[in-house]
Formats: C-alpha cells, sequence, structure tokens
C-alpha cells in the first residue's frame, strides 16, 4: 500500500494543502472520539483511495497526545509544502527547537501572500493546538462574513484549499465518515476485548466468596 512519502516522491506538483487539509480533519474526528495516531509521519499516513492514518490507539495523556499530534502533522506539512518540488522531506520528527531557531529563515521561503506562515507560528511557535482545517474554515467564514483580513484574505480563494469544503465535499466527507466508523468499530473491539475477562474474573470472585462463606458455616 502506498504512503504518503511515496505519493510526494511521484507527484511532487500535488495540491498539499488540500491534502493535509483532509488530514487535519480526519485527526480532529479522531481526537473526538478519545483516541490518538502514535506515529504521525509520511511513512504512517496511506494513500488508498484517499489519505488516511495507518493506525490509532487509545491515549496515555489525551490532551497531551492531541498537542503532539497536531504539532508533528504540522512539520510534516511544513517539510512538504517547502520541499515536494525539489525532493520531499519529512519535518515531524523534528526537534521542536530547530524551527524555533530557524522560522525567519523558514518564512523567507514560504510565500508571504497565503496564509500557510501564521499556521505555522501560531503551531510551532506559540505551541497552540489548532487543526488547520479549522483555521481555514475560519478564514473562509471571515471571508463570507465580508471582515477585511489583509494578512490572510488574499490568496485563499486562488487555492484549492479554499474551496475544498466546497467541490469535494461530498467525497471528503464519506472518507472522513467511514474513518469514524472504523474507530467505532476499533473502540468496540477493545471493550469486547475486555469485558469478557473482566467478567470471567468476577465470576471467579463470587465463587471464591461463596466457596468461602460456606466452608465457614459448616464449620
Amino acid at each position: 500500500m502506498e504512503t504518503l512519502r511515496e505519493y510526494f516522491t511521484y507527484n511532487n506538483d500535488c495540491d498539499i494543502s488540500s491534502i493535509f487539509y483532509i488530514l487535519s480533519r480526519k485527526l480532529k474526528i479522531i481526537h473526538e472520539n478519545k483516541m490518538v495516531v502514535p506515529v504521525i509521519d509520511a511513512n504512517h499516513i496511506l494513500c488508498d483511495n484517499g489519505f488516511s492514518f495507518d493506525r490509532m490507539q487509545l491515549p496515555n495523556n489525551i490532551e497531551e497526545d492531541k498537542e503532539n499530534n497536531v504539532l508533528s502533522l504540522a512539520k510534516l506539512f511544513l517539510g512538504a509544502y517547502i520541499s515536494a518540488s525539489t525532493g520531499f522531506y519529512d519535518f515531524s520528527h523534528t526537534n521542536d527547537a530547530w524551527f524555533v531557531e530557524n522560522m525567519d529563515d523558514i518564512a523567507k521561503v514560504v510565500s508571504s501572500e497565503n496564509y500557510f506562515q501564521d499556521y505555522f507560528n501560531q503551531v510551532l511557535l506559540e505551541k497552540k493546538c489548532t487543526y488547520y482545517c479549522d483555521y481555514i474554515d475560519q478564514i473562509k467564514r471571515t471571508q463570507n462574513s465580508g471582515i477585511e483580513n489583509t494578512n490572510q484574505r488574499r490568496k485563499v480563494l486562488r487555492t484549492s484549499a479554499g474551496g475544498i469544503t466546497h467541490e469535494n465535499s461530498n467525497f471528503n466527507d464519506n472518507l472522513i465518515f467511514d474513518d469514524l466508523a472504523n474507530i467505532t468499530n476499533k473502540k468496540s473491539a477493545f471493550i469486547n476485548h475486555l469485558y469478557y475477562p473482566a467478567l470471567f474474573l468476577s465470576l471467579l470472585l463470587v465463587g471464591f466468596v461463596i466457596y468461602t462463606c460456606v466452608k465457614y458455616i459448616k464449620l
């Protein structure tokens, strides 16, 4: 099955913003269902009739794990954005301090006319747990309400990210709802896996208590 790394190897002119918008929406749904993605990098995202994470799991610390997921996806997004046309590089495991030290240089590569740099600053520098899909949707709501925002407004409508929730909304939503169904099934399977051993131990304990009581009465 093709990974995102392999996909970028053969598709260096793809719509990176749209891909990460879809992945961000899927990640948000995973988090809303109290689960997280254990590893987010280009080797653990699959490209099979869409884009999806290869696995998910219950969190150790839900808030911390959510923040780490959003951070890793933003790092991956940044690496893809600035390197896909010349040879994809995965930043997802790069140390946080590197971004703090090099963001001024990165900003020179990211076009000043688009809205990506502000998102990278929010997540990578300010450590805000902001989903890219929410960030884009907020820009669209601002545009639709007629509120001027010159730092974010200029290029959104000229990108597929700006239109992704219109032309491709049915296709993307179906993929997301499929993922949601898979999440629910995995959670149910996990609960069932724990239920029967717990039931067996409970019955064993009850039996032991009854045996002990009967034995005590006979004495």
